[in-house]
């Protein structure tokens, strides 16, 4: 079997970097200098790929790959069945586990961002933020938001969507 190169080598390194800053993020999950800096790296390459899913080129784009649940549960089905059509790019499945990393990686980001967002100027004393009300009022802080976003099916999702690639 002939390996072909589905994505070109930019998207390649965007989709290895996403990679390494999450597992350096969760590496790291105490916190810490390195674990900001890779959380903030992840923020931004995740924002960066969904730019180019929904505008950029061809191969890129979530319209390229994503298809509609349907779809997605016949192929589910004939995958137990053995009888799945393989595909060049993502299966439907797949393709559905790329928007749940990044939704699930943009939740973590953002939450992560907003517990540290505020800080005066690098003392470790938290300075009245704009979320802490509504958070406070749920019983919650944000950093307790952001450990709850890293758990469960943050850990477990690049996992599953390995599954996906080897299927």
């Amino acid at each position: 079997m002939a390996w072909v190169r589905v994505w070109p080598k930019w998207q390649r390194l965007l989709h290895a970097g996403l990679a390494l800053t999450i597992v350096a993020a969760l590496g790291t999950y105490e916190g810490g200098r390195l674990h900001e800096l890779a959380g903030y790296t992840a923020l931004a390459l995740v924002l960066l790929r969904l730019v180019l899913g929904f505008g950029g080129p061809v191969p890129a784009r979530f319209t390229t790959f994503v298809r509609a649940p349907v779809v997605t549960w016949n192929y589910a089905r004939a995958l137990w069945q053995g009888r799945e059509i393989r595909h060049l790019s993502h299966n439907p499945l797949g393709a559905w586990m790329v928007l749940l990393l990044l939704s699930l990686g943009t939740g973590a980001a953002a939450t992560g961002a907003l517990s540290h967002a505020g800080s005066a100027a690098g003392s470790g004393q938290s300075a009245q933020r704009p979320f802490d009300i509504h958070f406070r009022h749920a019983g919650h802080s944000q950093r307790s938001i952001h450990r709850m976003s890293m758990t469960g099916n943050t850990a477990a999702a690049p996992f599953t969507f390995l599954g996906g690639i080897l299927t």
